[in-house]
């Protein structure tokens, strides 16, 4: 069997030495760290595929970053509305009780009351609850 050898001199301290095409990318997938016969500690750098791992990762990670960022936010949107809808019923019962929901005072004629002195006031908006239907 034939080994590919790989002759350094240590940046170092300059002792020469040398490894298997094997063993050097063993060395940079793993963590890229060689020592020297002396033990100099010796950086090989990356390999390309745990790069693109790191690079993978982060792109994930963003992912996932934005995918909770939308969830939150339709979340929100998802309880204001419901608090508008809330809103809007509960106006809607104290006048249909005959309580004016501008001045609180009960009135017989709820609608007259309404038009006379209040011709501005506008219910609480909010939009009805859709079924979803699966």
């Amino acid at each position: 069997m034939m080994v590919s050898m790989l002759y350094f001199e240590c940046w170092v301290c300059g002792v020469p030495f040398g490894i298997s095409e094997n063993l050097r990318d063993v060395i940079r997938e793993s963590n890229g760290v060689l020592f020297c016969p002396k033990g100099c500690r010796l950086g090989l750098g990356e390999s390309s595929i745990s790069k693109l791992r790191k690079e993978k990762e982060l792109a994930e990670r963003s992912l996932q970053a934005k995918l909770n960022e939308a969830n939150h936010a339709r979340l929100v949107a998802e309880k204001a509305q419901k608090k508008a809808i809330r809103d809007k019923r509960k106006v809607e019962l104290r006048i249909a009780h005959g309580v004016c929901p501008c001045c609180n005072q009960t009135f017989v004629d709820i609608a007259n009351h309404m038009v006379t002195e209040h011709k501005d006031f506008r219910l609480p908006g909010g939009k009805e609850q859709k079924r979803l239907t699966a």
